[in-house]
């Protein structure tokens, strides 16, 4: 699988302004597709219909109206799921929100991951 790591703002924190931003922060640690499917569902505040699974978060992020910001930010505190497919389905997912988002959306989806996952995450896509 070949991602898109332009998408990712690696470490690029100070672009993020919780003021006029929303910002949905994934702490460290996070082993299992379940446990992160959770995390990013209190996080963006998912609606209830959210179905707890690879679809419906790619669904969800590609529509994000629940949220009144412009500009969606999603900062990872280390890679969930890394050395596992699934940590790669997750990127992949993450990657293909971020582009299915164009100029003058509605939305705006950026995501961060920390500098120090980057040459993890190349390695293992």
């Amino acid at each position: 699988m070949k991602l898109d790591l332009a998408a990712f703002f690696l470490d690029d924190t100070a672009l993020v302004d919780p003021r006029t931003e929303f910002v949905a922060r994934i702490a460290a640690g996070i082993a299992d597709k379940a446990a992160l499917l959770k995390t990013l569902k209190s996080a963006l505040r998912f609606p209830e219909y959210f179905g707890n699974n690879w679809d419906a978060l790619s669904d969800c992020l590609t529509d994000l109206s629940w949220i009144q910001a412009q500009r969606v930010v999603i900062v990872h505190e280390d890679w969930p799921l890394e050395n596992s497919m699934e940590g790669l389905t997750y990127l992949d997912i993450l990657a293909e929100s971020i582009k299915a988002w164009k100029q003058g959306d509605a939305h705006e989806l950026r995501v961060v991951f920390p500098a120090t996952v980057l040459a993890h995450i190349l390695e293992c896509s």
